[in-house]
C-alpha cells in the first residue's frame, strides 16, 4: 500500500510494506488528519525538507522508528522515516493513535535535534499540548 498527500508545503509519501499492519497504517492517516495544523507547524519549526517519505515496516525488537541522515544516499530535499509496526500491535484506539503520534513527532524533532534526551523532552512538551 502506498499513498501520497500534501501537508502544508510538504508532500508525504506513506508506504506500508506487505508485512505491515494495515490497522496501524490507516490509523496514521487519522492522526495526520486530526493534527495536520500542529504537525505542519512542527515540520516548519524543525525545517524538514519538502518531501517526507514514511515507511511502515513490520520491524524487529522494540525499535519504534528510525530516520535516515541526509548524505550521499539521501537528497537534502527528502527525509526518510521508518516506523516499525511490531511495537504498536499491542495498542488499540486512542492509545494507538497517541503512540503513533508520539513516534512520528519524535522522528520529526530528532531530524534536527541529535540528542536523544533533548528530543524526548521536546516530544513530551509537544504531546502535552495536543488533545486526544
Amino acid at each position: 500500500m502506498e499513498k501520497r498527500l500534501v501537508l502544508g508545503r510538504r508532500v508525504l509519501g506513506i508506504r506500508c510494506s506487505d508485512e505491515c499492519n494495515s490497522e496501524i497504517y490507516n490509523s496514521f492517516f487519522k492522526i495526520i488528519d486530526n493534527f495536520s495544523y500542529e504537525l505542519e507547524g512542527l515540520m516548519d519549526e524543525y525545517e524538514l525538507p519538502e518531501e517526507v517519505l514514511i515507511n511502515f515496516k513490520e520491524g524487529e525488537g522494540e525499535l519504534y522508528g528510525f530516520y535516515y541522515v541526509q548524505g550521499k544516499r539521501i537528497s537534502k530535499n527528502v527525509i526518510v522515516i521508518d516506523i516499525y509496526t511490531k511495537p504498536f500491535a499491542k495498542f488499540k484506539g486512542k492509545l494507538l493513535n497517541k503512540e503513533l503520534l508520539d513516534t512520528f513527532v519524535h522522528e520529526i524533532i530528532h531530524h534536527s535535534v541529535r540528542s536523544e534526551k533533548e528530543t524526548r523532552k521536546m516530544v513530551k512538551e509537544f504531546m502535552m499540548n495536543v488533545k486526544f
